[in-house]
C-alpha cells in the first residue's frame, strides 16, 4: 500500500484510536505493528474476526478481561529474579483467572465466534498456581499460614518486637532517664522503634533499640 491510500483510508489514524481501546502493551504493541495485507485468505480471516467480536458485542457479552494492565512488567520481574509483592501476585493471579475465564467464555460462545473461539484453546491454564496464590494472600500480605517456615519467622518477629517494647517501657520508666526524655512516648519509624531524646543529648543516644 502506498502512502496515497494510506492517507486516504485514514490507515494510521484507525490504529491510534484503536490502540486507545487495548488494554495490554503487548496489545498496543500488536495494533500499532498491523500493516495491510494483500493476500485474500489473510484479508478474509482478519474480516471473519472483526465480525466474530462484533457479534459478541452486539449479543451484550463480555470478554472477561483482568489483570492485563501489568502484566508485561511483572513478567519482565519475575524472568529478572526479582521476588513480587503480594499486590502483585494478586494481580498476577487475577491474570491466570482470565486466561481461565476468556477461554471457557469463549467455548461457551463459539456457536457465535467459532474462530475467536478456536484461538482461545491455545491459551495454557494454571489454575493450582491461580488458587495457590489467593489462598495465601489476604488484604496484600501473605498469610501466616502460607507456610511452616514463614508462620515461625513471624513469631520470633512478634517475640522480639515485644521484648524491645519492654526494654524500652523500661527505659522510659527509669528516673534517671526522665531528664533526657524530650516526651515519654515509643516512636515506630521506618520498622525501628525510638523515643524522643533531648537535642543536647542527642549525640549520646543515636538510635534505641
Amino acid at each position: 500500500m502506498n502512502q496515497e491510500t494510506y492517507t486516504k483510508t485514514q490507515f494510521n489514524q484507525i490504529k491510534e484510536k484503536l490502540i486507545t481501546y487495548a488494554i495490554s502493551y503487548y496489545g498496543k504493541k500488536r495494533i500499532y505493528a498491523l500493516q495491510p495485507s494483500t493476500r485474500i485468505e489473510v484479508v478474509k480471516k482478519r474480516l471473519q474476526e472483526t465480525a466474530e467480536a462484533k457479534a459478541l458485542l452486539m449479543a451484550n457479552l463480555h470478554v472477561p478481561f483482568m489483570g492485563l494492565n501489568n502484566i508485561e512488567h511483572l513478567t519482565n520481574q519475575v524472568e529478572k529474579g526479582f521476588i513480587l509483592e503480594p499486590n502483585e501476585l494478586v494481580n498476577y493471579a487475577d491474570f491466570l483467572r482470565s486466561s481461565r475465564l476468556i477461554q471457557a467464555f469463549m467455548q461457551k460462545n463459539q456457536f457465535i465466534a467459532p474462530l475467536l473461539a478456536r484461538y482461545s484453546g491455545s491459551l495454557q491454564l494454571f489454575s493450582d498456581i491461580e488458587n495457590q496464590i489467593y489462598q495465601v494472600i489476604r488484604n496484600n500480605q501473605v498469610e501466616n499460614d502460607a507456610s511452616r517456615t514463614l508462620r515461625k519467622i513471624r513469631r520470633a518477629i512478634q517475640e522480639c518486637e515485644k521484648e524491645i517494647e519492654s526494654k524500652l517501657h523500661a527505659f522510659l520508666r527509669n528516673s534517671q532517664n526522665k531528664p533526657k526524655i524530650q516526651e515519654a512516648m515509643i516512636v515506630r519509624k521506618n520498622e525501628r522503634y525510638t523515643v524522643p531524646i533531648k537535642a543536647s543529648y542527642k549525640t549520646k543516644y543515636q538510635r534505641m533499640w
